[in-house]
């Protein structure tokens, strides 16, 4: 787990940050001119590397080297492939940091201050008490286009999106995803008066709970000649490394000829599927299993015997 501080002092600058983290982590997402009446809003937001995922909290604040401009301070972590921290960890480390800040930006104004990083290394060596090895899965990189943004409504809903597996397939075009509290939704305090973003609002269409997995290895064959076909809820057949929701109903069938036919319907998490599909929650990885055994059709013949 790493940090990067940066913003906007005398212009974007990267002000902190831990040995050896990638550049990339930090980005200047300055508009081409930000509202004054956000200043003092905070932001959060989610984006990908090739490295990990990287969650940042931006407040708005005046550049006083540069005329007094509307700016931003961010704080940003980094959780390599490899690692995990809960989302309920995550926001409390990130306005942690920015509340030990606060002391250099009197009135949310950015000035020629020379800061004393030494606080920093006590809180994230706390937090990575909470820290968890997780599967070293590399996530798609963040996108080309602007960032999307999400409203919300408590910090319970925020620790939902950056947790466990925070990234989601709506993600893969934006360069971040920013969350703003619902209730500066219409208001000329909201901070994406102050941030670069698109128009494209993800409110309401992903369900942070509903992770996916993918099927590993599959190739719809099982021991002997037996055959294995999955279909998801839209009854489409699925093939290696698609896609499986964790909440969508799916159905598992084994085949042969002459052999009775194994059909289960229902969710990764209900019994019954789980005896045919190995679910990796670490990983977010599924198996299908090839041992399953089928027995054998049995026919009644009749025979009329003539004298």
């Amino acid at each position: 787990m790493e940090l990067v501080v940066h913003g906007t002092k005398g212009g974007y600058k990267l002000l902190y940050s831990t040995p050896g983290i990638p550049q990339a982590v930090a980005r200047d997402v300055r508009p081409d001119t930000g509202s004054e009446k956000a200043i003092g809003q905070p932001a959060y937001s989610l984006s990908f590397i090739t490295e990990g995922s990287i969650f940042t909290r931006y407040t708005i604040v005046r550049d006083m080297l540069r005329g007094m401009a509307t700016g931003n301070i961010a704080f940003s972590i980094l959780l390599r492939n490899n690692e995990r921290l809960p989302g309920e960890k995550i926001k409390p480390l990130l306005d942690e940091i920015a509340a030990w800040y606060t002391k250099y930006i009197p009135g949310n104004n950015l000035g020629n201050v020379h800061e004393d990083w030494s606080f920093v290394n006590g809180i994230l060596n706390r937090y990575k008490n909470f820290v968890v090895p997780a599967g070293n899965t590399v996530p798609p990189q963040s996108g080309a286009k602007d960032a999307a943004f999400i409203y919300i409504s408590s910090d319970e809903e925020l620790y939902k999106y950056f947790d466990t597996a925070p990234f989601q397939e709506e993600y893969t075009a934006y360069k971040q995803i920013l969350f703003i509290n619902r209730s500066l939704k219409g208001s000329d305090k909201n901070p994406l008066n102050a941030l670069r973003h698109s128009e494209d609002e993800l409110t309401g269409k992903i369900d942070p709970e509903n992770l996916f997995y993918r099927l590993r290895g599959f190739n719809g064959t099982a021991y002997k000649d037996v055959s294995i076909e999955i279909r998801n809820s839209k009854n489409q057949a699925l093939n290696d490394k698609d896609k499986i929701f964790r909440k969508e109903t799916v159905s598992v069938t084994y085949s042969k000829k002459f052999f009775r036919t194994v059909r289960e319907t229902g969710r990764l998490s209900d019994e019954n599927i789980r005896r045919y599909l190995i679910v990796d929650d670490k990983n977010k990885q599924i198996e299908a299993r090839k041992d399953v055994s089928l027995e054998p059709e049995t026919k009644t013949l009749f025979f009329i015997v003539q004298s």
